[in-house]
């Protein structure tokens, strides 16, 4: 069974996967990348201090290390999830969107591993890098959020 729900609204407006929720526009962040929609909603949680300036050229150095944490967690698919290396490529990637964007809780992490599975734009994402990447990377934040604790 699925963990995403629909809370009222139309096609994927207030699904909720876990802990993490989507519906907050998202402004001024995303029109400075050119993809804000009247309407759209913003994915994730609050904006913290190292929220995206895109104008001052991050998001080139956020597409990067995204790719390079990607490629790594392709790289040891035949491992566990839980392996010690795979780990540390989830734990760079929980610090970059910490980092980055918003303070991402252990159960809103594992709620936006499931999202990478249930949402069919972000499943996309993955497996055009390699077949499986989706589930690969869920079941990865997943052991990586029981080692912290995080439901």
């Amino acid at each position: 069974m699925s963990r995403a729900t629909t809370a009222g609204g139309g096609k994927g407006t207030g699904a909720s996967f876990g802990a993490f929720r989507v519906g907050q526009c998202l402004g001024e962040c995303c029109k400075s990348r050119r993809q804000h929609r009247p309407g759209a909603r913003r994915p994730w949680g609050t904006r913290g201090a190292g929220t995206v300036d895109a104008a001052k050229g991050d998001w080139a150095a956020i597409q990067q290390e995204s790719l390079a944490i990607t490629r790594g967690l392709a790289a040891l698919m035949e491992r566990s999830p839980a392996d010690a290396e795979v780990q540390e490529w989830i734990r760079r990637h929980h610090r970059q969107i910490n980092d980055r964007f918003y303070t991402c809780p252990p159960e809103m992490y594992r709620g936006l591993g499931t999202m990478y599975v249930e949402d069919p734009r972000f499943a996309a994402n993955y497996e055009r890098v390699k077949p499986g990447l989706a589930r690969f990377v869920q079941a990865a934040i997943a052991a990586y959020c029981d080692q912290l604790g995080g439901q």
